[in-house]
C-alpha cells in the first residue's frame, strides 16, 4: 500500500476568532515542510489542488510542487486536481514539463472539472462548455507533450502551427495523467 499527502491550499480563519493563526507566507512555507516530512516519513506523492477566487490559498500548485522538488529527491509531485477546463493547455503543458524536469522526472498531473460554477464565470467561461473544454484541453496537452511540431484547431482556443513547446518532459513524453 502506497501513502499520499493531499492538500487542498485551505488558508481558513479560525471559527472561533474570526484570524488567521498564520499569514500567507508562513502557511506556503508549512506545505513545504509538510510535503518534506512526508517523503521523509516514506509517503509515495503528494498532491495539491488549484482553487481560485475563495478561501483556499493554492491557484498555482505546480509552482509551490517546484518548490517541493527542490528540497525532495522520491516523492511523487503531482495535483490534485489541477482545473483543466480553466486553463490553457500549452501553459500547461510547459509549466508540468518545467516541474517535470526540475524534480527528475517525478511530475504527475492530476484533471478535473471543479466545483465551483463561479470558476468560469470569472475565467469569462461558460460552464456548460466545462466537458468539450476538459477534452479539447486534455487531446492537445497530449499532443503538445507526445509531438515535437503540432497543428492543432479546436473549438476554444486560438490555433496552433507547426508549434514545439519547451520545455520538454523528462521523459520527452506526456507525463502521467489521472482524471477525477
Amino acid at each position: 500500500m502506497k501513502f499520499g499527502l493531499v492538500t487542498l491550499g485551505d488558508y481558513l480563519p479560525d471559527p472561533h476568532t474570526g484570524k488567521y493563526n498564520e499569514s500567507q507566507p508562513e502557511r506556503y512555507r508549512m506545505w513545504i515542510e509538510e510535503a518534506v516530512r512526508a517523503e521523509q516519513l516514506g509517503f509515495a506523492s503528494c498532491w495539491f489542488g488549484e482553487h481560485h477566487f475563495n478561501d483556499y490559498a493554492m491557484s498555482v500548485p505546480q509552482v509551490l510542487l517546484a518548490a517541493v522538488a527542490t528540497q525532495t529527491e522520491h516523492i511523487r509531485l503531482g495535483t490534485a486536481v489541477s482545473l483543466l477546463a480553466n486553463q490553457d493547455p500549452v501553459r500547461l503543458a510547459e509549466d508540468f514539463a518545467t516541474l517535470d524536469l526540475i524534480s527528475g522526472g517525478r511530475a504527475e498531473i492530476g484533471f478535473g472539472g471543479g466545483i465551483s460554477l463561479h470558476t468560469f464565470k470569472h475565467f469569462g467561461q461558460n460552464s456548460d462548455d466545462s466537458n468539450a473544454l476538459m477534452t479539447e484541453n486534455l487531446e492537445l496537452l497530449q499532443r503538445l507533450w507526445n509531438e515535437d511540431n503540432v497543428t492543432w484547431s479546436g473549438k476554444f482556443r486560438a490555433p496552433l502551427e507547426n508549434v514545439r513547446i519547451q520545455p520538454r518532459t523528462f521523459s520527452g513524453a506526456a507525463i502521467p495523467i489521472h482524471l477525477a
